[in-house]
């Protein structure tokens, strides 16, 4: 069954006053309403005002957070862009800013670094925080040895840094360089190609394991041997002692010959027959011989500074001084004692005579 709805319109006159009554009127704004707000601007104005005027006063007061407990959420802001200037009244030359090391570390750490000191290499250890490629953190050891002034005496140019730049959004970014001056390589056998090695070799796989005392200790260690127990450069050869040199190459190969084939020839020449045993005469007349060549090469290879010359000359020397006569007194030795042996037994007697016959 279906509804009808009808709808009856009302005259104008009626819809004229719904109209009417349903408009709104805009409410005049009150003096009230006028003054919160001018308030309100003021409130915020002088709350500006306040955390200007005090702002630095509460940070120098020690209610700021210093870069290194600052979360890593925040770690853009640890690492400033002014480089950091050192002070001349403190005291030592690791700088650990980011407290990667105990006290006891840097202590043990410095006192290698004054033994350096001593023997005339001044060294410097700084650690930071921040997130750098290891290019960007050797220009900053670069800067550290230029405007620290990191050197033996004014101008020398002669330091060395060691700069551990920490990462703590990515560890796997952390790096160690080091910074030398134009004079401080060659120190003796350490030149830039070895340092670049115990750099990679030893230096940073402790740093990627965190191991960062142990990476310092190896760097500045490693020179300290350098420094104390590796022989000095030897100054350039002279056109003699260069062609001295080569000559006793030769003379050295042709005194091991000797040493060999010398024996057989003095014995051949003397005693007209080969043997390995020659007489104590025969071995003896063969050391004189190969001592007296030994002697003659040395002194060569000593003059030329040839370290092959040298060690043949002093090998056959002492064959020649030592080996020979201990054969010859072995040799001699048993030649005695067989001499000595004797067939065991009675000697026999002379016959007792009875009588005697007469023709």
């Amino acid at each position: 069954m279906a509804v009808r709805m009808t709808y009856r319109c009302k005259p104008e006159a009626d819809n004229f006053a719904l109209r009417q009554s349903f408009q709104m009127t805009p409410r005049p704004v009150t003096n009230r309403m006028q003054g919160s707000t001018v308030s309100a601007c003021l409130t915020m104005v002088l709350v500006v005002v306040v955390m200007v005027l005090i702002g630095p006063a509460w940070m120098s007061a020690g209610a700021y957070v210093p870069a290194r407990s600052m979360s890593v959420g925040s770690f853009s802001f640890l690492q400033g862009d002014d480089f950091p200037e050192r002070n001349p009244n403190r005291p030592g030359a690791v700088y650990d800013t980011v407290d990667i090391l105990t006290s006891a570390q840097e202590k043990a750490i410095q006192t290698d670094i004054n033994r350096a000191s001593g023997l005339g290499i001044e060294m410097l250890v700084y650690t930071r925080m921040a997130a750098e490629s290891a290019a960007d953190s050797q220009v900053f050891a670069d800067r550290l040895t230029a405007e620290w002034n990191v050197a033996s005496s004014e101008g020398a140019n002669d330091g060395l840094v060691y700069l551990i730049t920490v990462n703590p959004m990515d560890p796997d970014t952390n790096s160690v360089v080091v910074s030398a001056g134009e004079a401080a390589l060659p120190i003796r056998q350490l030149d830039q190609d070895a340092l670049q090695q115990i750099l990679m070799a030893e230096m940073m796989p402790e740093v990627a394991d965190g191991e960062f005392n142990t990476a310092l200790q190896y760097g500045i260690r490693r020179v300290l041997n350098a420094m104390e127990y590796s022989p000095p450069d030897p100054e350039p050869l002279t056109s003699l002692q260069a062609s001295l040199s080569t000559f006793a190459n030769i003379l050295g190969a042709a005194l091991l010959q000797f040493a060999i084939l010398g024996f057989f020839i003095v014995t051949i020449v003397r005693e007209r027959r080969f043997t390995i045993a020659p007489t104590p005469v025969t071995q003896a007349i063969y050391a004189v011989c190969l001592a007296l060549a030994s002697i003659g090469v040395g002194i060569i290879a000593i003059a030329g500074r040839n370290a092959f010359g040298s060690l043949t000359a002093l090998a056959t020397l002492i064959i020649a001084a030592c080996v020979v006569p201990l054969l010859i007194g072995l040799q001699t030795r048993g030649n005695r004692h067989s001499n000595e042996i004797r067939v065991p037994g009675r000697t026999a007697s002379k016959a007792r005579v009875i009588g005697s016959a007469h023709g």
